[in-house]
């Protein structure tokens, strides 16, 4: 696999933001820590704890309420943010692959016990349903499940802390007006759509998932 940027550095910060992981993820983060330098790839690893997974996103990108809405995310020089969920599987060339896409924000899903995949298709309102795995080519979405996301900094400079925030929806259920809430990662999905960032998923690799034991 090449290297890349001319052989200058990619700086890329993954966000730990789960108290437990699954055994398989901390054998595929070990191996990840292992392989990024021969690709000339520096993994930052940040932490963030709160009562909530958008609080601990955004305390992991170094975000305090106290600094207002305008503040810069991290502190540091990096490329990209790498988000996961905490009982995957994943390996170097699943992130190599998502570099090489150079999209503002792309990643993987996987399929979920109702046999859906974690991602919307564009002008669709359900789970997608076809098995992603038949297509070929990228395919950009209105919503993808962050299981494993790689994203620009440059997203990141367009937001206003939050950058991770639950958003609410009114919609009617029995001819009743109603307030609801998306999904964290739902609520990601739209906040970028909101500032025209378009969303990608690479049908090359499904995640995936295991029972997640305590270590």
């Amino acid at each position: 696999m090449a290297k890349y940027l001319n052989n200058s550095i990619l700086k890329i910060v993954l966000l730990l933001t789960n108290e437990f992981y699954s055994q398989n993820y901390l054998l595929s983060l070990t191996r990840l820590v292992d392989e990024c330098p021969k690709h000339n790839i520096k993994l930052i690893l940040s932490k963030g704890i709160g009562s909530n997974l958008t609080e601990k996103r955004n305390n992991a990108l170094q975000g305090k309420t106290e600094r207002g809405i305008h503040q810069p995310v991290l502190g540091i020089d990096y490329d990209y943010i790498l988000v996961t969920s905490p009982s995957i599987q994943f390996h170097i060339e699943q992130l190599l692959e998502l570099i090489k896409a150079d999209k503002d924000i792309i990643g993987y899903v996987p399929k979920l016990n109702n046999n859906l995949f974690d991602c919307v298709m564009k002008g669709e309102n359900e789970l997608l349903k076809t098995d992603i795995r038949l297509m070929n080519n990228l395919i950009e979405v209105d919503y993808i499940g962050l299981h494993f996301c790689l994203i620009k900094k440059k997203v990141f400079c367009m937001l206003k802390y939050p950058w991770f925030q639950i958003s609410k929806f009114e919609t009617v259920k029995d001819n009743v007006e109603i307030v609801d809430y998306y999904s964290e990662d739902m609520s990601f999905s739209v906040l970028l759509k909101s500032i025209g960032i378009s969303i990608w998923v690479n049908p090359k690799f499904i995640i995936n998932t295991t029972t997640l034991n305590l270590f």
